[in-house]
């Protein structure tokens, strides 16, 4: 069995890309994994912290120095919390990371708008086909933001589980099981966990100026193990995207069979 915790980060200036995803979690390592994010928590916010509002590791918080983290003026000490977050969720035996990547803007230019809900697809194909890999199935848990969002990734979830994923290599979605479930990220910190590493996924591929902080906590944490098991970088260039090179392959094979039959047919 497979826990899988997502977020998502929304594109912004200097970030082009919409992501969603997280960590794929054996549930025996749970415990684990939370009791290295309470002491971390009991270091930041005293001890006993518990699962509150205030008590919440939130990584855009943290870098900004904000909310929880707004009398902590220290950006290297920030960056320090942020690379004891990211080394709690380093891939070992039953951690597994998975991303999904959607490029705003060749989507736009490819007049594909409805980003976020085929982003989720993606997720729900990736974690699927992992899970089957593993032998094993997966169940789906997301940040609690608004009731929108939920109904909608609800529908979706059972929707891809009745009749398989959309678009031409979609298929059955029979190793995610049950339905997606929310809760509030403060009432979970393997949650919270995946928003540090969405964080810092977009983090390593932002396209404005890099300052000498962010330059150097990017240095530190590599480190660390973050290794995706498994992702999707939408719109892919040809070999770019790993999983979808089988497919790349196939047209490229299809499309040189119907040159070969045109060149016959004009000769």
């Amino acid at each position: 069995m497979l826990l899988a915790y997502f977020d998502e980060v929304k594109p912004c200036e200097g970030q082009p890309y919409y992501w969603i995803g997280g960590l794929m979690v054996n549930p025996v390592v749970v415990p684990v994994l939370e009791s290295e994010l309470n002491a971390l928590a009991d270091a930041c916010f005293g001890p006993s912290a518990g699962l509150t509002k205030e008590t919440e590791f939130h990584a855009t918080n943290i870098w900004s120095g904000t909310r929880n983290f707004k009398r902590l003026r220290d950006p290297v000490k920030r960056s320090e919390i942020l690379k004891n977050l990211l080394s709690v969720a380093r891939r070992r035996d039953g951690v597994f990371h998975v991303a999904v990547r959607m490029d705003i803007a060749r989507l736009t230019a490819m007049a594909d708008s409805d980003v976020e809900p085929t982003a989720l697809m993606y997720l729900i194909e990736r974690v699927n086909r992992f899970a089957r890999k593993q032998g094993t199935q997966a169940l789906l848990i997301g940040d609690l933001e608004n009731e929108r969002v939920v109904n909608r990734s609800v529908a979706d979830l059972a929707e891809y589980r009745t009749g398989g994923t959309r678009f031409a290599y979609g298929g059955p979605i029979d190793n995610v099981i049950d339905t997606i479930h929310f809760a509030q990220s403060h009432h979970s910190r393997m949650l919270q966990l995946a928003d540090v590493c969405m964080w810092y996924r977009q983090l390593t591929s932002r396209t404005d100026a890099q300052t000498s902080l962010r330059r150097a906590l990017v240095l530190s944490c590599r480190e660390i193990d973050m290794g995706l098991a498994t992702y999707k970088f939408w719109p892919s260039s040809w070999g770019r995207d790993g999983h979808d090179a089988h497919h790349q392959r196939q047209t490229q094979r299809t499309l040189r069979y119907f040159g070969r039959i045109q060149h016959v047919l004009e000769t």
